[in-house]
């Protein structure tokens, strides 16, 4: 269970969980960076990242548009079953 962070920390402090006024650098550097690398790495799952290999899918495991596009689907949605356990998101009691 993650830590809740204080009242505080909920208006946005810029103090918390540390304070980015004292890095020696800019700290948007590293959000973007973080970002960039996040967007990078889930791009081979995405629709965008799968495009470019639909055809070659299609002739190495004969399937039609719709059959991969359908498997795609069900991969996609298999997936999304797992989200909310990995993002520690619960619904409520």
């Amino acid at each position: 269970m993650p830590a809740t962070p204080p009242a505080s920390a909920l208006t946005l402090s810029a103090t918390w969980p540390f304070d980015v006024r004292k890095s020696p650098f800019f700290y948007g550097w590293v959000i973007w960076v973080l970002s960039t690398v996040g967007f990078l790495i889930s791009v081979p799952g995405q629709t965008m990242g799968m495009a470019v290999f639909t055809d070659p899918f299609m002739a190495a495991f004969g399937l039609s548009r719709t059959e991969l596009s359908t498997a795609y689907f069900f991969g996609t949605l298999g997936s999304s079953l797992f989200l909310t356990r990995t993002t520690g998101i619960r619904p409520a009691p």
